[in-house]
């Protein structure tokens, strides 16, 4: 009789535990994504350097095929000034031109090197553009400079056009449990 008593009273307290533990896996489920954003942004700061994101490294040089690029200015711990409103040179090495988002041409100057370079203001601490492929294969190197400010560069590399992306086989990828999503780079 006393092992009855304790199987039941065992049953309540387990079915009532994983009850428990039920609500709150879906409490962690329904939590709202965080707005991380403010540990790396600041309203205001002082500008030490420039940075400079591509969002693709690797491009096939047809003339056609382009990046994003995004410019912001950083303080000392890296942290981006969304006030900023600094005026930008950037400049292009090899084959490849640039282009705004809104499709608007760049105006373009001279440094006293005789290099060329396309003028741009940031605007709420940022700007964004596009970097197109040239018809060439290349390392290109694109570098963004703001007056005495660390400068921000990326080198971009342009394969050839006929190059032919290899898809492998069921067969010869790895068996896994996970998903694999898609590489940026």
């Amino acid at each position: 009789m006393k092992v009855i008593k304790y199987a039941i009273l065992l049953s309540l307290l387990l079915g009532f535990g994983c009850k428990k533990e039920a609500q709150q896996t879906q409490e962690v489920v329904e939590a709202p994504l965080k707005d991380y954003s403010s540990l790396m942004q600041v309203e205001k700061g002082k500008p030490v350097s420039v940075m400079l994101t591509s969002y693709s490294t690797t491009l096939i040089a047809d003339g056609k095929e382009e990046t994003r690029l995004r410019v912001a200015v950083t303080d000392s711990l890296g942290q981006e000034i969304t006030t900023a409103q600094d005026s930008i040179q950037i400049f292009v090495t090899g084959s490849g031109s640039l282009k705004t988002e809104t499709g608007d041409a760049f105006s373009y100057g001279k440094d006293s090197l005789g290099n060329s370079y396309a003028k741009a203001k940031l605007e709420n601490g940022l700007f964004n553009l596009h970097f197109v492929a040239g018809t060439q294969p290349d390392k290109v190197k694109v570098e963004v400079k703001s007056g005495k400010l660390w400068p921000g560069a990326h080198e971009i590399h342009t394969i050839p056009a006929e190059f032919v992306y290899k898809t492998p086989t069921q067969d010869q990828l790895p068996k896994t449990t996970k998903p694999i999503d898609r590489m940026i780079g």
